[in-house]
């Protein structure tokens, strides 16, 4: 897992005492339904980290994302300690890694508002189009935002990262449809590291 010690302290400044936070499992619920999670073949590559396939049971109100480790969620507790069960305390998403899942749809807007916590979100290699949500911008923990080898079209807003997303440090874009060239705003991401786009189209 990538900066371990970064999403420790990220996960440390939330308590709590149930699984995974409510609106939390709302976003994965979300994200399921609007990108046709019902045909998802769960990383047929094998690329998540050698992890179990678990298949998202969003339909069943007892299965908990973290506890249950639904494939490429991985949550942290408040003691900032990997949640493996049910006694793991409140669980926070610090990653979701769903390359390869074979998602269609696009990303609603308001979607990642309450994934406060998150630090990677990887959806390359899917099939997956429209904008990139504006809610993107809230995810001021983020750190690796990958969309590589999708269909995401149209421009890209530079509010998304003006006075956004200050911890990120790899953002990789390419192989999609974007038009026009990279928002000026994205000079200043003091912290990122790794650009992987050609935008035009």
């Amino acid at each position: 897992m990538r900066d371990l010690n970064f999403l420790c302290t990220i996960v440390a400044l939330y308590g709590g005492h149930a699984a995974l936070v409510t609106p939390q499992r709302n976003v994965l619920v979300q994200l399921y339904d609007s990108t046709a999670g019902d045909t998802w073949t769960y990383d047929p590559k094998g690329a998540i980290r050698n992890t179990p396939i678990v298949p998202w049971n969003v339909y069943n109100a007892s299965s908990d994302p973290c506890a249950d480790k639904w494939s490429g969620v991985f949550c942290f507790n408040s003691s900032a300690a990997p949640c493996v069960d049910n006694n793991s305390g409140e669980c926070f998403v610090v990653q979701l890694v769903l390359e390869y899942f074979n998602m269609t749809g696009s990303l609603l807007d308001g979607q990642f508002t309450n994934l406060t916590t998150l630090v990677e979100l990887d959806l390359s290699h899917n099939k997956l189009y429209g904008g990139i949500p504006s809610s993107i911008a809230d995810l001021n923990e983020l750190q690796y935002f990958i969309l590589y080898d999708n269909m995401f079209s149209g421009a890209i807003a530079n509010s998304l990262f003006e006075d956004h997303l200050p911890n990120l440090i790899l953002l990789s874009l390419d192989l999609n449809r974007f038009n026009g060239t990279l928002p000026s705003s994205i000079g200043s991401l003091t912290t990122l590291k790794t650009i992987v786009s050609t935008t035009t189209s």
